[in-house]
């Protein structure tokens, strides 16, 4: 972990620390190619971001910590550079 090497999808986890960081650059892109209603470790919002769908499986905690009052159906549309 840690070596500038990715390890195997076992070590690309939060839990991990993304492989030390070795999945920072394949993740940012990998990402941006999956529609983002699709996206793990992505806040879905609306219906997802309840406390009975445990903040979308935690997706949301980040959102929600600097977000506290805003309540939106798609939380990805916040800060992306559109009106």
């Amino acid at each position: 972990m840690g070596n500038g090497e990715c390890s195997g999808a076992g070590h690309n986890s939060e839990d991990c620390g993304w492989d030390g960081g070795d999945y920072e650059e394949f993740n940012a892109e990998f990402y941006q190619s999956i529609p983002i209603a699709l996206r793990p470790l992505h806040c879905h919002g609306g219906n997802y971001n309840t406390e009975e769908c445990k903040w979308d499986g935690s997706d949301c905690n980040e959102f929600n910590a600097n977000y506290p009052n805003c309540t939106v159906a798609d939380s990805g549309r916040i800060g992306d550079g559109s009106c």
